[in-house]
Protein backbone atom coordinates (compact mmCIF):
# COMPACT_ATOMS: atom_id res chain seq x y z
CA UNK A 1 0.00 0.00 0.00
CA UNK A 2 3.05 2.27 0.01
CA UNK A 3 2.28 3.37 3.54
CA UNK A 4 5.93 3.59 4.52
CA UNK A 5 6.46 6.38 1.99
CA UNK A 6 3.64 8.78 2.81
CA UNK A 7 4.61 10.56 6.00
CA UNK A 8 6.93 13.47 6.47
CA UNK A 9 10.48 12.73 7.54
CA UNK A 10 11.02 12.33 11.27
CA UNK A 11 14.69 11.40 11.31
CA UNK A 12 16.39 11.94 14.64
CA UNK A 13 18.43 15.10 14.93
CA UNK A 14 22.01 15.48 16.01
CA UNK A 15 23.01 11.91 15.10
CA UNK A 16 26.59 12.58 14.03
CA UNK A 17 28.02 10.94 17.14
CA UNK A 18 25.84 7.83 16.92
CA UNK A 19 27.43 4.48 15.98
CA UNK A 20 27.66 3.78 12.28
CA UNK A 21 26.18 0.95 10.21
CA UNK A 22 27.07 -2.62 11.14
CA UNK A 23 24.92 -4.56 8.65
CA UNK A 24 25.52 -5.36 4.98
CA UNK A 25 22.47 -5.30 2.73
CA UNK A 26 20.88 -8.76 2.64
CA UNK A 27 20.18 -10.18 -0.84
CA UNK A 28 16.87 -8.90 -2.17
CA UNK A 29 16.63 -6.04 0.32
CA UNK A 30 16.95 -2.36 -0.64
CA UNK A 31 18.59 0.32 1.47
CA UNK A 32 16.16 2.99 2.71
CA UNK A 33 16.90 6.63 3.44
CA UNK A 34 14.74 9.19 5.19
CA UNK A 35 11.90 8.09 7.46
CA UNK A 36 12.34 4.34 8.07
CA UNK A 37 8.76 3.55 9.02
CA UNK A 38 5.63 5.68 9.14
CA UNK A 39 6.58 8.84 10.99
CA UNK A 40 4.98 7.62 14.23
CA UNK A 41 6.60 4.23 14.77
CA UNK A 42 9.98 5.91 15.21
CA UNK A 43 8.70 7.52 18.41
CA UNK A 44 7.32 4.20 19.64
CA UNK A 45 10.71 2.53 19.07
CA UNK A 46 12.41 5.30 21.03
CA UNK A 47 10.03 4.83 23.98
CA UNK A 48 10.47 1.05 23.91
CA UNK A 49 14.26 1.30 23.81
CA UNK A 50 14.22 3.80 26.67
CA UNK A 51 12.04 1.50 28.75
CA UNK A 52 14.20 -1.53 27.98
CA UNK A 53 17.21 0.31 29.38
CA UNK A 54 15.30 1.63 32.40
CA UNK A 55 15.21 5.18 31.11
CA UNK A 56 11.48 5.46 30.41
CA UNK A 57 9.75 8.74 31.06
CA UNK A 58 8.27 7.40 34.29
CA UNK A 59 11.63 6.02 35.49
CA UNK A 60 14.15 8.68 34.62
CA UNK A 61 15.86 10.78 37.26
CA UNK A 62 16.94 14.03 35.71
CA UNK A 63 19.90 14.13 38.10
CA UNK A 64 21.29 10.76 36.95
CA UNK A 65 20.31 10.15 33.33
CA UNK A 66 20.34 12.18 30.16
CA UNK A 67 18.33 10.78 27.25
CA UNK A 68 18.90 12.06 23.74
CA UNK A 69 17.74 11.12 20.27
CA UNK A 70 17.02 7.72 18.78
CA UNK A 71 18.86 7.21 15.50
CA UNK A 72 18.08 4.58 12.85
CA UNK A 73 20.84 2.82 10.92
CA UNK A 74 21.01 -0.20 8.60
CA UNK A 75 17.50 0.37 7.26
CA UNK A 76 16.48 -2.13 4.56
CA UNK A 77 13.19 -3.00 2.91
CA UNK A 78 11.74 -5.81 0.83
CA UNK A 79 8.39 -7.24 -0.20
CA UNK A 80 7.27 -10.70 0.90
CA UNK A 81 4.10 -12.02 -0.78
CA UNK A 82 2.91 -8.45 -1.33
CA UNK A 83 3.70 -7.23 2.19
CA UNK A 84 6.25 -4.49 2.75
CA UNK A 85 8.80 -5.51 5.40
CA UNK A 86 11.30 -3.04 6.82
CA UNK A 87 14.15 -3.72 9.24
CA UNK A 88 16.50 -1.36 11.06
CA UNK A 89 18.95 -1.03 13.88
CA UNK A 90 18.10 1.76 16.30
CA UNK A 91 20.34 3.52 18.79
CA UNK A 92 19.14 5.65 21.69
CA UNK A 93 21.48 8.01 23.49
CA UNK A 94 21.19 7.25 27.22
CA UNK A 95 23.98 8.70 29.32
CA UNK A 96 24.52 8.19 33.02
CA UNK A 97 25.79 11.57 34.18
CA UNK A 98 27.19 10.10 37.37
CA UNK A 99 29.03 7.12 35.88
CA UNK A 100 30.33 8.67 32.68
CA UNK A 101 32.26 5.54 31.69
CA UNK A 102 29.08 3.59 31.04
CA UNK A 103 27.92 2.83 27.50
CA UNK A 104 26.31 5.88 25.97
CA UNK A 105 24.37 4.50 22.97
CA UNK A 106 21.92 1.63 23.58
CA UNK A 107 20.85 -0.51 20.64
CA UNK A 108 17.78 -2.45 19.56
CA UNK A 109 16.58 -4.12 16.37
CA UNK A 110 13.29 -3.40 14.61
CA UNK A 111 11.20 -5.23 12.03
CA UNK A 112 7.90 -3.80 10.78
CA UNK A 113 5.42 -5.68 8.61
CA UNK A 114 2.68 -4.00 6.60
CA UNK A 115 -0.83 -5.10 7.58
CA UNK A 116 -3.72 -5.16 5.11
CA UNK A 117 -6.07 -3.60 7.66
CA UNK A 118 -5.93 -0.61 9.96
CA UNK A 119 -5.66 -1.45 13.65
CA UNK A 120 -6.28 0.62 16.70
CA UNK A 121 -3.49 -0.15 19.12
CA UNK A 122 -2.27 -3.23 20.96
CA UNK A 123 1.07 -3.92 22.55
CA UNK A 124 2.65 -7.11 23.86
CA UNK A 125 5.79 -7.37 25.98
CA UNK A 126 7.47 -10.02 28.10
CA UNK A 127 6.32 -9.60 31.66
CA UNK A 128 9.87 -9.26 32.98
CA UNK A 129 10.58 -6.21 30.78
CA UNK A 130 9.60 -2.68 31.82
CA UNK A 131 6.43 -1.14 30.41
CA UNK A 132 7.02 1.31 27.57
CA UNK A 133 3.62 2.92 28.15
CA UNK A 134 2.65 2.39 31.80
CA UNK A 135 -0.71 4.17 31.61
CA UNK A 136 -2.42 1.65 29.31
CA UNK A 137 -4.74 -1.10 30.56
CA UNK A 138 -3.48 -4.68 30.86
CA UNK A 139 -5.85 -7.24 29.34
CA UNK A 140 -5.56 -11.04 29.79
CA UNK A 141 -5.82 -13.32 26.76
CA UNK A 142 -7.37 -16.22 28.68
CA UNK A 143 -4.26 -18.36 28.15
CA UNK A 144 -2.75 -18.75 31.67
CA UNK A 145 0.70 -19.76 30.44
CA UNK A 146 0.92 -16.88 27.96
CA UNK A 147 -0.48 -14.35 30.43
CA UNK A 148 2.09 -15.44 33.00
CA UNK A 149 4.91 -14.68 30.56
CA UNK A 150 3.52 -11.74 28.54
CA UNK A 151 1.48 -8.60 29.08
CA UNK A 152 -1.04 -7.39 26.49
CA UNK A 153 -2.02 -3.72 26.64
CA UNK A 154 -4.03 -1.16 24.71
CA UNK A 155 -7.12 -3.20 23.92
CA UNK A 156 -10.01 -4.08 26.26
CA UNK A 157 -10.44 -7.54 24.74
CA UNK A 158 -7.37 -9.11 23.09
CA UNK A 159 -8.95 -12.54 22.53
CA UNK A 160 -10.07 -11.95 18.90
CA UNK A 161 -6.56 -10.82 17.96
CA UNK A 162 -4.43 -13.07 20.17
CA UNK A 163 -5.21 -16.43 18.64
CA UNK A 164 -3.23 -19.54 19.57
CA UNK A 165 -1.05 -19.07 16.48
CA UNK A 166 -0.34 -15.41 17.26
CA UNK A 167 0.52 -16.25 20.88
CA UNK A 168 2.83 -19.04 19.74
CA UNK A 169 4.56 -16.72 17.27
CA UNK A 170 5.13 -14.06 19.91
CA UNK A 171 6.33 -16.57 22.48
CA UNK A 172 9.32 -17.69 20.37
CA UNK A 173 11.17 -14.64 21.71
CA UNK A 174 11.48 -13.37 25.25
CA UNK A 175 13.28 -10.12 24.42
CA UNK A 176 10.98 -8.19 22.12
CA UNK A 177 8.12 -5.76 22.34
CA UNK A 178 5.39 -6.33 19.74
CA UNK A 179 3.27 -3.40 18.65
CA UNK A 180 0.13 -3.45 16.48
CA UNK A 181 -0.62 0.11 15.42
CA UNK A 182 -2.68 1.32 12.46
CA UNK A 183 -1.28 -0.49 9.40
CA UNK A 184 1.88 -1.93 10.97
CA UNK A 185 2.98 -4.73 13.23
CA UNK A 186 6.41 -3.97 14.67
CA UNK A 187 8.72 -6.16 16.73
CA UNK A 188 11.48 -4.42 18.69
CA UNK A 189 14.15 -6.81 19.94
CA UNK A 190 17.30 -6.58 22.03
CA UNK A 191 20.67 -6.18 20.35
CA UNK A 192 21.62 -5.47 16.76
CA UNK A 193 21.04 -7.05 13.39
CA UNK A 194 24.55 -7.86 12.23
CA UNK A 195 24.16 -10.29 9.33
CA UNK A 196 21.76 -11.16 6.50
CA UNK A 197 20.84 -14.26 8.51
CA UNK A 198 19.81 -12.03 11.42
CA UNK A 199 17.55 -10.05 9.08
CA UNK A 200 15.86 -13.02 7.45
CA UNK A 201 15.46 -14.72 10.84
CA UNK A 202 13.81 -11.72 12.50
CA UNK A 203 11.65 -10.98 9.46
CA UNK A 204 10.55 -14.60 9.28
CA UNK A 205 9.51 -14.62 12.93
CA UNK A 206 7.49 -11.41 12.46
CA UNK A 207 5.83 -12.69 9.28
CA UNK A 208 4.82 -15.88 11.10
CA UNK A 209 2.87 -13.78 13.60
CA UNK A 210 1.14 -11.84 10.82
CA UNK A 211 0.29 -15.09 9.02
CA UNK A 212 -1.44 -16.32 12.19
CA UNK A 213 -3.67 -13.26 12.53
CA UNK A 214 -7.34 -14.17 12.14
CA UNK A 215 -8.74 -13.46 8.69
CA UNK A 216 -11.86 -11.99 10.30
CA UNK A 217 -9.70 -9.12 11.54
CA UNK A 218 -6.82 -9.04 9.07
CA UNK A 219 -7.31 -10.12 5.44
CA UNK A 220 -4.69 -12.68 4.38
CA UNK A 221 -3.42 -10.54 1.49
CA UNK A 222 -2.68 -6.88 0.92
CA UNK A 223 -4.97 -5.38 -1.74
CA UNK A 224 -3.43 -2.30 -3.38
CA UNK A 225 -6.39 -1.46 -5.60
CA UNK A 226 -7.95 0.80 -2.98
CA UNK A 227 -4.74 2.60 -1.96
CA UNK A 228 -5.97 6.05 -3.00
CA UNK A 229 -9.28 5.97 -1.16
CA UNK A 230 -7.65 4.38 1.91
CA UNK A 231 -5.03 7.15 1.92
CA UNK A 232 -7.82 9.75 1.79
CA UNK A 233 -9.71 8.02 4.59
CA UNK A 234 -6.63 7.81 6.80
CA UNK A 235 -6.32 11.60 6.79
CA UNK A 236 -9.64 11.87 8.61
CA UNK A 237 -9.28 12.76 12.28
CA UNK A 238 -12.82 13.52 13.45
CA UNK A 239 -16.21 11.89 13.13
CA UNK A 240 -17.57 14.97 11.35
CA UNK A 241 -14.82 14.66 8.74
CA UNK A 242 -15.70 11.00 8.31
CA UNK A 243 -19.39 11.74 7.75
CA UNK A 244 -18.57 14.46 5.21
CA UNK A 245 -16.20 12.07 3.46
CA UNK A 246 -18.92 9.40 3.17
CA UNK A 247 -21.49 11.87 1.86
CA UNK A 248 -19.14 13.03 -0.90
CA UNK A 249 -18.32 9.61 -2.37
CA UNK A 250 -19.31 8.61 -5.88
CA UNK A 251 -21.00 5.23 -6.42
CA UNK A 252 -17.71 3.79 -7.73
CA UNK A 253 -15.81 5.14 -4.74
CA UNK A 254 -18.39 3.60 -2.40
CA UNK A 255 -17.88 0.23 -4.06
CA UNK A 256 -14.10 0.54 -3.80
CA UNK A 257 -14.29 1.59 -0.15
CA UNK A 258 -16.68 -1.26 0.66
CA UNK A 259 -14.18 -3.78 -0.66
CA UNK A 260 -11.16 -2.20 1.02
CA UNK A 261 -9.46 -2.87 4.34
CA UNK A 262 -10.35 0.57 5.72
CA UNK A 263 -12.45 0.55 8.91
CA UNK A 264 -14.80 2.90 7.03
CA UNK A 265 -15.64 0.05 4.65
CA UNK A 266 -18.39 -1.01 7.07
CA UNK A 267 -20.11 2.36 6.51
CA UNK A 268 -19.47 2.65 2.77
CA UNK A 269 -23.14 2.57 1.77
CA UNK A 270 -24.23 5.15 4.39
CA UNK A 271 -25.28 8.37 2.67
CA UNK A 272 -26.45 10.39 5.67
CA UNK A 273 -25.16 10.84 9.23
CA UNK A 274 -28.22 9.00 10.55
CA UNK A 275 -27.54 6.01 8.31
CA UNK A 276 -23.88 5.97 9.35
CA UNK A 277 -24.70 6.03 13.07
CA UNK A 278 -27.33 3.30 12.65
CA UNK A 279 -24.88 1.09 10.79
CA UNK A 280 -22.20 1.73 13.43
CA UNK A 281 -24.52 0.38 16.14
CA UNK A 282 -24.79 -2.95 14.31
CA UNK A 283 -21.01 -3.55 14.09
CA UNK A 284 -19.22 -6.13 16.23
CA UNK A 285 -16.87 -4.83 18.98
CA UNK A 286 -13.67 -5.36 16.96
CA UNK A 287 -15.05 -3.40 13.98
CA UNK A 288 -16.23 -0.61 16.29
CA UNK A 289 -12.76 -0.41 17.89
CA UNK A 290 -11.05 -0.20 14.49
CA UNK A 291 -13.47 2.48 13.32
CA UNK A 292 -13.04 4.58 16.47
CA UNK A 293 -9.27 4.32 16.07
CA UNK A 294 -9.67 5.88 12.62
CA UNK A 295 -10.59 9.16 14.27
CA UNK A 296 -7.92 9.19 16.96
CA UNK A 297 -5.14 11.64 16.31
CA UNK A 298 -1.74 9.96 16.50
CA UNK A 299 0.98 12.08 18.07
CA UNK A 300 3.96 12.92 15.95
CA UNK A 301 7.08 10.99 16.70
CA UNK A 302 8.99 12.39 19.65
CA UNK A 303 6.10 14.46 21.00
Amino acid sequence: MGFFHRSRSSDARGDSAAPGPVLTAPPGWTAVSGTPFDGHLEGAVAEINRARHHAGRDMISEAALRVGDTVFRDVYRTSVEGRTVTVANAWTEIENTVQLAQERWRACSVVAVELPAVFGYAGVRPRQLPADHPSVTVAPTGDPAFDAAFVVTGTPDPTPLMTAGVRAGIAVRDDWYVRFERYLMACVGAGLLRSPADVTGLAGQALAIVAALPATIVPPTVDHSADDIIARAMKLTTLDEGLQFLQGLTPQERATLAGSSSPLAALADARTPAEAMQRFKTLDPAAKMALMAQFMRVKDAGH
